[in-house]
């Protein structure tokens, strides 16, 4: 993440973009972002460790199954924000920033993600070092693992899926119910580039004659 944020503030200079509260906020959502990006790609390469696959199988494998999924999560975000590059205006002026900061910090993540984060992975978990790191690790799942299976949660959470599973018609036909209700209520939602702002100043121009 610290990589992402590095070169996502190279790009701010490359391009000449400030800093402002603007695309300081951009910026925050992106790096939320760019944990789970991080998150995503070492639980994959982890979970493949775990059925025994050597270090630089699961690098490679772990990888490879996440490259797609990762790219249309983050090209979805990016979609929102892009329109608001084509907005003419103050209102094209603040979401500029916020725009191109949520794209290139997500841009930029991803491609550490699939590129940089195995490779690190992999020296971390080395011939050298990755057994006793591996023996904690699988320890530590096992605790959590033991815990989760405890919880009344996970039992609902899977006894709500199973259920799902088992109609499947039935939530085609109510998922196909809700689309009418969604286009009609973004027919009816009024629509405006700006929101409402309330005039609480006055602006007095004085001329000396």
């Amino acid at each position: 993440m610290l990589i992402s944020l590095i070169i996502s503030l190279l790009f701010f200079y490359l391009f000449n973009i400030s800093l402002n509260v603007i695309s300081l906020t951009g910026l925050i959502l992106a790096l939320g972002m760019m944990v789970d990006n991080s998150i995503i790609v070492t639980d994959n390469i982890g979970q493949y460790r775990q059925r025994g696959l050597s270090l630089e199988d699961a690098c490679v494998k772990g990888t490879n199954e996440v490259i797609a999924p990762m790219l249309s999560s983050s090209l979805t975000t990016i979609a929102v924000f892009v329109p608001l590059i084509l907005l003419s205006g103050i209102a094209g002026a603040i979401f500029f920033d916020q725009a191109f900061s949520v794209a290139v910090g997500l841009l930029v993540s991803y491609i550490t993600g699939i590129i940089l984060l195995p490779v690190l992975y992999k020296i971390m978990f080395s011939a050298k070092t990755h057994r006793f790191i591996k023996t904690k690790f699988e320890i530590q799942n096992r605790e959590k693992k033991q815990e989760q299976n405890e919880l009344l949660v996970e039992r609902y959470y899977r006894a709500g899926i199973s259920w799902v599973f088992n109609h499947k018609i039935l939530i085609l036909i109510v998922m196909l119910s809700v689309l009418p209700l969604c286009v009609l209520l973004f027919t009816s939602i009024p629509k405006e580039r700006m929101p409402d702002l309330s005039q609480n100043e006055l602006v007095a121009n004085i001329y000396r004659g």
